[in-house]
């Protein structure tokens, strides 16, 4: 079995940081960079990641996109 290139990236993407975005009415209402990975939280729209600004777990649910810098 093989793995897709979406699955590929989202191994190698491991350790990176990320800019994660709250979108509310199509704009963005909140924005961070992740300090090292984003995960989804299973069974729910949530999402984790510690802030590289503050150094603190940030829970968000909703509307929200994950780019890798």
């Amino acid at each position: 079995a093989g793995c897709t290139n979406a699955e590929m990236s989202q191994l190698s993407a491991y350790g990176s940081n990320f800019n994660v975005k709250l979108w509310s009415g199509g704009q963005c209402v909140r924005e961070w960079q992740s300090n090292g990975k984003v995960l989804t939280e299973g069974h729910s729209d949530g999402w984790f990641f510690t802030d590289a600004k503050t150094g603190k777990l940030v829970r968000v649910s909703g509307c929200v996109t994950v780019e890798q810098q």
